[in-house]
């Protein structure tokens, strides 16, 4: 019995130098499923395995398992429980780079991000 936080969805999500090209993102994506789709970018968009990271902790365990099957065992098994930049804005950098994140799918934002609280 695994242990349950409420945080089982997957995503999976294609960026390049210029921003985000694609995401695939829900709670109903099987592993399997989600390391088929991320087998399937990579031969398209020639990406090597080594450029592949997934999160590696909770269902993220079993996660290279599946991508082994698909010949990406390179790919980085990443915890992102690490630091933050910000240390007094963010309890842990997954946190970080999830806020990080939400704030450039923001259509409405500001777009330099040198200033994070202009409007």
């Amino acid at each position: 019995m695994s242990k349950r936080v409420g945080r089982e969805s997957t995503s999976i999500l294609l960026r390049d130098d210029h921003g985000i090209l694609d995401c695939h993102a829900g709670n109903s994506l099987p592993l399997a499923d989600a390391a088929q789709e991320t087998a399937s970018l990579a031969l398209r968009l020639a990406v090597d395995a080594t450029s592949i990271s997934y999160d590696k902790f909770g269902l993220g365990q079993d996660f290279r398992n599946h991508l082994v099957k698909h010949g990406l065992g390179e790919a980085f098994g990443y915890a992102g429980c690490g630091r933050s930049q910000d240390r007094k804005g963010f309890a842990n950098l997954r946190t970080e780079a999830a806020w990080k994140l939400r704030r450039r799918l923001d259509h409405g934002r500001h777009l330099d991000d040198r200033y994070p609280t202009s409007s």
